[in-house]
Protein backbone atom coordinates (compact mmCIF):
# COMPACT_ATOMS: atom_id res chain seq x y z
CA UNK A 1 0.00 0.00 0.00
CA UNK A 2 1.34 3.38 -0.57
CA UNK A 3 0.52 6.83 0.76
CA UNK A 4 -2.64 7.81 3.85
CA UNK A 5 -6.06 7.61 3.45
CA UNK A 6 -7.50 8.98 0.63
CA UNK A 7 -10.13 11.42 1.91
CA UNK A 8 -13.20 11.36 -1.17
CA UNK A 9 -17.22 11.27 -1.52
CA UNK A 10 -17.45 9.15 -4.62
CA UNK A 11 -16.05 5.82 -5.58
CA UNK A 12 -16.25 4.21 -8.69
CA UNK A 13 -14.91 0.63 -9.04
CA UNK A 14 -14.14 -1.53 -11.87
CA UNK A 15 -13.42 -4.90 -11.81
CA UNK A 16 -11.61 -7.63 -13.90
CA UNK A 17 -12.02 -7.20 -17.70
CA UNK A 18 -14.59 -4.47 -19.00
CA UNK A 19 -15.58 -2.64 -16.56
CA UNK A 20 -10.93 -1.59 -15.11
CA UNK A 21 -10.70 -1.27 -18.84
CA UNK A 22 -13.68 1.41 -19.29
CA UNK A 23 -12.42 3.14 -16.26
CA UNK A 24 -8.59 3.44 -17.45
CA UNK A 25 -9.84 4.59 -21.27
CA UNK A 26 -12.34 7.07 -19.26
CA UNK A 27 -9.94 8.69 -16.56
CA UNK A 28 -6.80 8.68 -18.49
CA UNK A 29 -4.67 11.17 -16.80
CA UNK A 30 -5.69 9.93 -13.31
CA UNK A 31 -2.86 9.22 -10.97
CA UNK A 32 -2.18 6.84 -8.77
CA UNK A 33 -2.37 7.17 -5.23
CA UNK A 34 -2.96 3.80 -3.57
CA UNK A 35 -2.30 0.11 -4.47
CA UNK A 36 -4.28 -3.11 -2.62
CA UNK A 37 -2.03 -6.31 -3.37
CA UNK A 38 -4.42 -9.22 -4.25
CA UNK A 39 -3.80 -11.85 -3.05
CA UNK A 40 -2.49 -14.86 -5.94
CA UNK A 41 -0.41 -17.84 -6.59
CA UNK A 42 1.97 -15.67 -8.17
CA UNK A 43 3.31 -12.59 -6.78
CA UNK A 44 4.29 -9.55 -8.76
CA UNK A 45 6.95 -6.72 -7.59
CA UNK A 46 4.93 -4.02 -6.03
CA UNK A 47 7.27 -1.35 -7.06
CA UNK A 48 6.11 3.02 -6.10
CA UNK A 49 3.66 4.51 -8.23
CA UNK A 50 2.18 6.66 -6.26
CA UNK A 51 2.08 10.07 -8.02
CA UNK A 52 2.14 8.49 -11.61
CA UNK A 53 -0.63 8.69 -14.48
CA UNK A 54 -2.76 4.67 -14.03
CA UNK A 55 -1.66 4.31 -17.65
CA UNK A 56 2.03 3.40 -16.49
CA UNK A 57 0.36 0.39 -14.16
CA UNK A 58 0.41 -3.05 -15.94
CA UNK A 59 -2.89 -3.97 -15.99
CA UNK A 60 -1.35 -7.75 -15.14
CA UNK A 61 -0.14 -7.01 -12.07
CA UNK A 62 -1.50 -8.38 -9.00
CA UNK A 63 -3.16 -5.42 -7.20
CA UNK A 64 -5.73 -2.71 -7.13
CA UNK A 65 -4.93 0.73 -8.32
CA UNK A 66 -6.61 3.77 -6.58
CA UNK A 67 -6.28 6.91 -8.10
CA UNK A 68 -7.77 10.16 -6.69
CA UNK A 69 -9.92 11.99 -10.17
CA UNK A 70 -11.26 14.68 -8.26
CA UNK A 71 -9.73 16.02 -4.69
CA UNK A 72 -12.33 15.00 -1.99
CA UNK A 73 -15.14 14.56 -4.48
CA UNK A 74 -14.48 11.15 -7.31
CA UNK A 75 -11.64 8.41 -6.58
CA UNK A 76 -11.65 5.07 -9.04
CA UNK A 77 -10.41 2.20 -8.16
CA UNK A 78 -9.13 -0.40 -10.78
CA UNK A 79 -9.16 -3.77 -9.94
CA UNK A 80 -8.09 -6.56 -13.30
CA UNK A 81 -7.39 -9.03 -10.96
CA UNK A 82 -9.93 -11.93 -10.35
CA UNK A 83 -10.27 -12.05 -6.34
CA UNK A 84 -11.04 -15.80 -5.21
CA UNK A 85 -14.46 -15.83 -3.52
CA UNK A 86 -12.63 -16.43 -0.14
CA UNK A 87 -10.92 -13.45 0.24
CA UNK A 88 -13.66 -11.27 -1.31
CA UNK A 89 -14.90 -10.00 1.90
CA UNK A 90 -11.40 -9.13 2.85
CA UNK A 91 -10.44 -7.47 -0.37
CA UNK A 92 -13.34 -4.82 0.15
CA UNK A 93 -12.45 -4.74 3.46
CA UNK A 94 -8.60 -3.71 1.76
CA UNK A 95 -10.22 -1.28 -0.59
CA UNK A 96 -12.76 0.54 2.19
CA UNK A 97 -9.87 1.16 4.42
CA UNK A 98 -7.95 3.41 1.90
CA UNK A 99 -10.91 5.31 2.14
CA UNK A 100 -12.45 8.53 4.81
CA UNK A 101 -15.38 10.28 3.89
CA UNK A 102 -17.16 7.81 1.31
CA UNK A 103 -20.85 8.38 0.93
CA UNK A 104 -21.39 6.82 -2.60
CA UNK A 105 -20.02 3.63 -3.94
CA UNK A 106 -20.25 2.61 -7.39
CA UNK A 107 -18.83 -1.38 -8.88
CA UNK A 108 -18.98 -1.58 -12.36
CA UNK A 109 -19.05 -5.42 -13.56
CA UNK A 110 -20.07 -7.44 -16.56
CA UNK A 111 -22.70 -10.52 -16.53
CA UNK A 112 -22.38 -13.20 -19.24
CA UNK A 113 -24.86 -13.89 -21.71
CA UNK A 114 -24.74 -17.48 -20.31
CA UNK A 115 -25.22 -16.47 -17.03
CA UNK A 116 -28.09 -13.93 -17.17
CA UNK A 117 -31.66 -15.37 -16.83
CA UNK A 118 -34.12 -12.93 -18.42
CA UNK A 119 -37.61 -13.03 -17.80
CA UNK A 120 -38.40 -13.18 -21.50
CA UNK A 121 -35.92 -15.40 -22.89
CA UNK A 122 -38.13 -15.55 -25.97
CA UNK A 123 -37.89 -11.94 -26.64
CA UNK A 124 -34.10 -12.08 -28.27
CA UNK A 125 -34.10 -7.78 -28.73
CA UNK A 126 -33.66 -8.47 -23.77
CA UNK A 127 -30.95 -10.26 -24.56
CA UNK A 128 -28.45 -7.32 -26.84
CA UNK A 129 -25.94 -5.27 -25.74
CA UNK A 130 -26.05 -2.81 -24.06
CA UNK A 131 -27.96 -4.08 -21.17
CA UNK A 132 -27.31 -2.53 -17.78
CA UNK A 133 -28.41 -4.01 -14.79
CA UNK A 134 -28.39 -2.94 -11.43
CA UNK A 135 -28.62 -4.16 -7.72
CA UNK A 136 -28.41 -1.40 -4.66
CA UNK A 137 -27.95 -1.03 -0.60
CA UNK A 138 -31.15 -0.28 1.54
CA UNK A 139 -29.21 3.77 1.82
CA UNK A 140 -29.44 4.37 -2.07
CA UNK A 141 -32.99 5.83 -2.49
CA UNK A 142 -34.68 8.28 -4.74
CA UNK A 143 -31.80 10.99 -3.07
CA UNK A 144 -29.29 9.10 -4.56
CA UNK A 145 -27.42 10.31 -8.23
CA UNK A 146 -29.57 8.85 -11.37
CA UNK A 147 -27.75 5.50 -12.59
CA UNK A 148 -29.12 3.51 -15.44
CA UNK A 149 -30.42 0.06 -15.37
CA UNK A 150 -33.00 -1.71 -14.47
CA UNK A 151 -33.33 -3.86 -10.60
CA UNK A 152 -31.45 -6.85 -11.46
CA UNK A 153 -33.87 -9.89 -11.10
CA UNK A 154 -33.85 -12.99 -9.50
CA UNK A 155 -32.93 -15.96 -9.87
CA UNK A 156 -29.88 -13.42 -10.81
CA UNK A 157 -26.83 -13.04 -8.85
CA UNK A 158 -23.71 -10.67 -8.75
CA UNK A 159 -20.78 -12.82 -6.88
CA UNK A 160 -17.38 -12.33 -5.93
CA UNK A 161 -16.32 -8.69 -5.58
CA UNK A 162 -19.12 -6.95 -6.78
CA UNK A 163 -21.23 -8.89 -4.00
CA UNK A 164 -18.41 -8.57 -1.45
CA UNK A 165 -18.38 -4.86 -2.55
CA UNK A 166 -22.31 -4.50 -2.06
CA UNK A 167 -22.38 -6.16 0.94
CA UNK A 168 -19.56 -4.57 2.81
CA UNK A 169 -21.16 -1.19 2.00
CA UNK A 170 -24.58 -2.23 3.36
CA UNK A 171 -23.32 -3.09 6.68
CA UNK A 172 -22.07 0.27 7.00
CA UNK A 173 -24.53 2.08 6.11
CA UNK A 174 -23.23 3.70 2.66
CA UNK A 175 -25.12 4.24 -0.33
CA UNK A 176 -23.70 1.67 -3.15
CA UNK A 177 -24.64 0.33 -6.49
CA UNK A 178 -23.48 -2.64 -8.46
CA UNK A 179 -23.96 -1.96 -12.32
CA UNK A 180 -23.77 -4.83 -14.57
CA UNK A 181 -23.91 -5.34 -18.33
CA UNK A 182 -24.58 -7.84 -20.25
CA UNK A 183 -21.07 -8.78 -21.83
CA UNK A 184 -21.12 -11.89 -24.65
CA UNK A 185 -19.15 -14.61 -24.47
CA UNK A 186 -18.57 -17.34 -26.98
CA UNK A 187 -17.27 -20.90 -26.18
CA UNK A 188 -14.22 -22.29 -27.14
CA UNK A 189 -14.10 -25.71 -28.14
Amino acid sequence: TVGERVVSKQLIIGTRGAAAAWLRCFFPGAMVTHLVEVPSKTKSPVTCLAGKPLEAVDPNNHFCVICQVIPEQLSICCCDVEVSPQMARSWANQICDHFTGLDLVIVLDTISTAQYKSPSRDDPSMMMPPLIKRLSTTAFNAQSPPVPGQLLEPPNCIQKESAAMLSWCECHGLKATVLLSLAETREVT
